[in-house]
């Protein structure tokens, strides 16, 4: 059974669905990480035949002073402080490797803009950036940006690039779903991404709404698609596959397809789903 590793004194106060007011929400900023990764320790995860990418890791402790949270040292999610970004969960590995069987299996163009939303490690974003897309990453902590995805980005970049290749044209986004669409309209990217990738978000209802709405400000209407990937259930939580299909249908806008299930004993059942526009 899969539960989340929730610090006790905190397990009361997650397990309560209540909607939070826009002026409680971390406002969302653009950040310029420039971290060297030199805490990091690398592991390679392959993910096809021909495909293999680096993976940082960072410790409890350095994650925990980082983010002046000493909760993080026993729990994978503090309620508005953090929310996991530091720790790769499963679904990051099974949405990076449908991507590089289905989607990004051959070299794309520069013109394709993709957002990772919650982005963590940013393992689907970087299949995204080696196949030649355009890549911004968000996740809610900077810090998790500055010590892990800026980092890891860059490793797997370094690791793939020609002699002559430019760093790739990132940007990064700190702060809520729900703040992040204003943030990108007074940047002229609203509505631009014509891929949005997604792992482990949907773990809670208020949050999956936000994540929601979210996705809508910024995906493109001209045949985007949204690529969510998450656990059927999640335990303690109230979110999952099921709840976030419903919330889908019940607001009319959007459409999904369950494109991949995954049961394979690490955890409860995982499914892909592709969001279009109706």
């Amino acid at each position: 059974m899969f539960k989340f590793n929730f610090n006790p004194e905190n397990t009361n106060d997650t397990k309560e669905d209540s909607p939070q007011a826009a002026a409680d929400l971390l406002p969302s900023k653009e950040i310029f990480p420039n971290g060297t990764g030199s805490e990091l320790t690398w592991d390679g995860i392959e993910l096809s035949d021909t495909v293999v990418v680096l993976k940082g890791r960072v410790s409890d402790t350095d994650a925990s002073k980082a983010l002046q949270q000493e909760g993080v040292l026993h729990s994978d999610l503090i309620p508005g402080k953090y929310e996991g970004g530091f720790k790769l969960w499963e679904g990051g590995i099974d949405l990076a490797r449908y991507l590089v069987d289905t989607v990004f299996f051959k070299p794309c163009s520069a013109s394709l803009r993709v957002l990772e939303l919650g982005c963590g490690h940013g393992i689907p974003g970087i299949v995204a950036m080696l196949a030649g897309a355009t890549v911004d990453f968000q996740d809610y902590n900077e810090q998790v940006l500055e010590m892990l995805t800026y980092p890891s980005v860059m490793a797997n970049w370094q690791a793939n690039r020609s002699k002559q290749s430019p760093p790739p044209p990132v940007k990064y986004f700190s702060g809520d779903w729900g703040t992040l669409g204003a943030l990108l309209k007074e940047i002229n990217l609203v509505g631009i991404y014509d891929i949005i990738v997604t792992t482990e978000t949907i773990y809670t209802l208020d949050g999956m709404n936000r994540l929601f709405q979210c996705i809508k400000q910024c995906l493109s209407k001209s045949n985007g698609v949204c690529y969510v990937a998450a656990k059927s259930f999640y335990f303690g939580v109230g979110g999952g596959i099921a709840a976030f299909v419903e919330m889908v249908a019940k607001d009319g806008e959007m459409k999904c397809e369950v494109v991949s299930t995954i049961e394979d004993g690490l955890s409860t059942k995982r499914e892909i789903l592709a969001l279009r526009w109706v």
